[in-house]
């Protein structure tokens, strides 16, 4: 995942660093407003640094695997 990072790695892993929320959006393939709705639910993990919103790429990744649909029928 690349794009503007936000800070260290903190809590992503010491080769992950935290991305803003514009690139936390493209990942997921929704919009910056869906991220921010989420976000004041409390329904996705986030970082605020400074005011500013920071997610870990591996819990990115972990939510758009949880939206996976597996097919009724293996082919």
């Amino acid at each position: 995942m690349t794009g503007p990072v936000v800070g260290g790695a903190t809590g992503a892993g010491p080769e992950e660093d935290l991305v803003d929320i514009e690139v936390a959006a493209a990942f997921l393939g929704v919009t910056v407003r869906w991220v921010r709705r989420r976000v004041a639910e409390r329904a996705i993990p986030h970082y605020k640094l400074t005011g500013r919103l920071a997610f870990a790429p591996a819990d990115l990744r972990q939510i758009r695997d949880s939206a996976r649909v597996e097919p009724a029928q293996r082919i």
